[in-house]
């Protein structure tokens, strides 16, 4: 909907409507275009942002946090935050923990 792709993009959404149910679709092509990223790479920086401030923030265990970031699979998770951060969650945590 817009306000997920207004998130996504910082912008106002790029979305057209299906004609027989007016669901919005979302044309990557016009995503990518306009912002030089594809849809999942949004998707994913948003989940990874969600991840850190939560990580930040709160005490939550990882086997809460995970799926309130938007995941289903820990070891996904796991990856893509090392690929993206350069370490665990955890360790993460621990060096950029706000006082709580």
């Amino acid at each position: 909907d817009e306000e997920i792709m207004t998130m996504l993009t910082g912008k106002k959404a790029i979305i057209l409507y299906n004609k027989t149910d007016l669901t919005p679709v979302i044309q990557p092509e016009l995503l990518k275009e306009k912002t030089g990223r594809s849809f999942v790479e949004h998707v994913q920086e948003q989940r990874l942002k969600k991840a850190r401030m939560l990580l930040e923030t709160t005490e939550l265990p990882l086997s809460e946090l995970i799926p309130l970031c938007g995941y289903n699979n820990m070891n996904f998770f796991y990856r893509k935050f090392r690929e993206a951060e350069g370490c665990t969650p955890a360790q993460y945590r621990k060096e950029h923990r706000n006082t709580l």
